[in-house]
């Protein structure tokens, strides 16, 4: 009798191991299928991509072409290559990036407004459209929740 007890027990103990190791590998599956989701399809990829190439833009526009936004002995430079630094860091999801580059471009945005309308009016149309980008990217930065999905991983 002790050895088809034995051997209930053992098999039902099997049973159970295995159950708990296929739940466990299945589990795995699923975690590696999460794992294999590309970073262009979380939440909020489109719109931290648009953020980041308006930030690269802006900093290479203003470094390259500054005579469209102020005279020759003028020097206008927004984000430099830091600017670049921090749009590959939004894609890679650093940690205070989003906040880091939310305080830069709120000060950009009022610098350059204070340009657009206390400047003479040779550089105004481009001076409102930096502005209307600014506040375009601020408002992704700062308003937009997929943004915030996609830096906090959530």
């Amino acid at each position: 009798m002790a050895p088809r007890w034995c051997a209930i027990l053992s098999r039902s103990f099997f049973l159970k191991t295995r159950a708990v190791a296929e739940e466990h590998t299945s589990r795995l599956k699923q975690h590696s299928l999460n794992m294999k989701e590309k970073f262009y399809q979380r939440k909020g990829f489109i719109p931290t991509l648009i953020t980041a190439i308006l930030i690269i833009a802006i900093a290479i526009i203003t470094k390259q072409f500054k005579t469209l936004f102020v005279p020759e002995s003028g020097n206008l430079k927004i984000f430099g290559g830091l600017g670049i630094l921090l749009a590959i860091g939004l894609l890679l999801r650093w940690k205070y990036v989003r906040q880091i580059l939310g305080v830069i471009v709120l000060l950009a945005t009022a610098g350059v407004g204070f340009l657009a309308f206390n400047v003479n009016n040779e550089f105004l149309l481009s001076h409102l459209i930096l502005l209307v980008s600014l506040i375009v990217i601020l408002y992704f930065l700062i308003v937009s929740k997929s943004v915030k999905c996609y830096i906090d991983n959530e």
